[in-house]
């Protein structure tokens, strides 16, 4: 028999959302780093798998839509805010002139322009519906092919190191505190290049 007290449901189910903001958080202002991390985890059997993919495809198509109302509604007071951009900006437009659809649904795979290219569209006028469906698509794939690369990579880390049960946790531990010293600098570096 189950016997389980509501404290005991209710402190497990804000554990796990905990986490799940956590994730959000993590994906959104860093991406790759935290899903793989997290999808690790869950090889491991330290998260639930789907609601890490699910938290992780939100937080992808949250970070969009921000970006893309913020290229909308203040977009070129943000570039003009952030002169050390300027390089990553012309590499964004430079992608964008070339194929736009392609590449709104391959960008989060491009490093340097994850949150440039939906602030230009957004300041080009693009129609939000369609930014929307193709940041769908976009997300889907990025969230699978990430999520399939965590897979493989716990799966490898579990044949190369028979012994990972005993270390397992710090090295989870350390994947995620690599994720959030990466995310501080760029919060840093952000707020350095804002002033």
């Amino acid at each position: 028999t189950i016997d389980l007290t509501c404290h005991q449901v209710f402190g497990a189910m804000g554990y796990q959302l905990g986490i799940l903001a956590a994730l959000f958080l993590g994906v959104f202002f860093e991406g790759e780093i935290v899903l793989f991390s997290a999808v690790i985890a869950a090889h491991h059997d330290h998260l639930a798998l789907w609601p890490v993919i699910v938290t992780s495809y939100a937080a992808s198509l949250a970070m969009d839509l921000v970006f893309f109302g913020l290229g909308r509604s203040r977009g070129a007071q943000w570039i003009r805010n952030r002169r050390a951009l300027k390089p990553r900006i012309i590499k964004a437009e430079n992608f964008l002139e070339k194929n736009e659809n392609i590449v709104i649904v391959s960008y989060r795979f491009l490093m340097g322009v994850r949150t440039i290219i939906p602030v230009l569209l957004g300041m080009k006028g693009m129609p939000l519906l369609r930014f929307t469906v193709l940041s769908i698509i976009g997300s889907v794939l990025w969230v699978v092919v990430i999520a399939f690369l965590g897979l493989v990579a716990g799966e490898s880390i579990l044949s190369l190191l028979g012994h990972i049960k005993d270390i397992e946790i710090y090295l989870i531990v350390a994947l995620v505190l690599v994720a959030l010293f990466v995310m501080f600098k760029k919060v840093r570096r952000f707020h350095l290049v804002r002033v």
